[in-house]
């Protein structure tokens, strides 16, 4: 198995550079700078340049690694996440190796990871299952989504409730909203960086805010990861969310599940959606999540062949495949601009730097009308006289 760091040419589909893209609250490159400290000098660790984990996978990783042997090829084992690699076809997977007999044979080491359901979250694939210790590639930004959407419950949780200071944060919240009820904790167990405004009529339950981050009156932010300098506007409703550095939520948006990189802009309606750095989604946009009656199907890289004449080759480089779980939203990648008006069904792709605007024909653009019209309707950019 290669020993491979992103490099710069490594792409997620969809988005671009590979090494950047934000994994909860840092980038994969980080992930795996991370994971290389946590080495001990005679150690190495070999997994793909697009493989993403969570902290608890690794922990466990090295655990049984090291108790095995000296040369060790681990795979977590778990239909979850066989399900979301399977979108590019790839079983990934990590290799230790320690001291001058690492190459004395490898043996493989299968570990069973625990799913747990969500009651309530039933899907089209089934109900919809988590997993504390998960590993797989996102080389796809569907794939992305869902490390994000996945890693995000044991995120919060160790940062809200792990731990003596994790229980001690529960405490002081029963005490100060008088009962134990979910709804009512969650209310008062979040952390905030330094620098963060919140507004008193704002509603912020069970996420973790980042330094210098603004919330603004009447807006509802929920399960969340917000990163550094994000703004989220007044009456803006954001759930189950990871959002990155300077991300901004506009005023009456809407977003869900969805991943919102560093600068992005979201104005529009938008739930298991991707928005790349740096791109915006404006007011009155929706970006659709579902598919009338079967699994949405998003497009993904296919392998060439080199068998293949090179004008078929070009027509066979992309295929349709069902997207986990069934359900995605939009990706719009980096710098891409959709304007007001603009409807994206799901599982499509915005190609970076693209803008998208409603059909002009759409558009009142013509308003004269005979003297004494009372009444018009739009037609074709104008207005027609009833």
């Amino acid at each position: 198995m290669p020993d491979e760091r992103p490099s710069a040419e490594a792409v997620c589909t969809g988005l671009g550079p590979l090494p950047e893209r934000l994994v909860l609250h840092r980038s994969l490159r980080a992930v795996h700078y991370a994971a290389r400290a946590r080495l001990k000098p005679d150690e190495a660790l070999h997994f793909p340049e697009n493989l993403a984990f969570s902290d608890a996978a690794l922990t466990r990783v090295l655990r049984e690694a090291r108790a095995a042997g000296d040369d060790v090829r681990v795979v977590l084992e778990s239909p979850v996440l066989a399900h979301i690699a399977a979108l590019t076809g790839e079983s990934p997977g990590f290799h230790y190796q320690r001291g001058p007999n690492a190459s004395s044979g490898t043996q493989t080491l299968s570990i069973r990871v625990k799913e747990t359901p969500i009651p309530g979250f039933d899907l089209p694939t089934g109900p919809l299952t988590v997993v504390d210790e998960w590993a797989f590639p996102v080389g796809h930004w569907a794939q992305l989504l869902w490390a994000n959407l996945l890693g995000l419950g044991p995120a919060l949780w160790e940062a809200l409730g792990a731990g003596v200071s994790g229980a001690a944060r529960l405490s002081w919240a029963a005490m100060r909203s008088g009962s134990l009820a979910p709804y009512r904790l969650a209310m008062h167990v979040n952390t905030y960086g330094k620098g963060c405004q919140v507004h008193p009529n704002a509603t912020v339950e069970g996420s973790v805010i980042g330094p210098g981050a603004r919330i603004g009156a009447g807006a509802v932010v929920r399960g969340c990861i917000v990163g550094a300098g994000a703004h989220i506007e007044d009456l803006a409703l954001v759930e189950g969310s990871v959002l990155g550095a300077g991300a901004c939520v506009q005023r009456l948006a809407m977003v869900k599940y969805s991943l919102v990189e560093e600068r992005a802009f979201a104005a529009g309606i938008q739930q298991l959606a991707v928005i790349g750095a740096g791109a915006t989604v404006k007011h009155g946009a929706v970006l659709m999540d579902q598919a009338f009656g079967k699994s949405v199907r998003v497009r993904v890289p296919r392998a060439p062949s080199h068998a293949l004449g090179e004008e078929l080759r070009e027509e066979l480089q992309e295929e349709l495949r069902d997207a986990p779980h069934g359900m995605i939203g939009v990706c719009v990648g980096p710098g891409a601009m959709i304007g007001s008006g603009v409807r994206i069904a799901a599982g499509r792709t915005v190609a970076p730097g693209l803008t998208v605007v409603a059909d002009p024909e759409s558009i009142v653009s013509r308003t004269e009308l005979p003297a004494g019209t009372v009444r018009a309707y739009a037609a074709h950019g104008g207005l027609v006289a009833q």
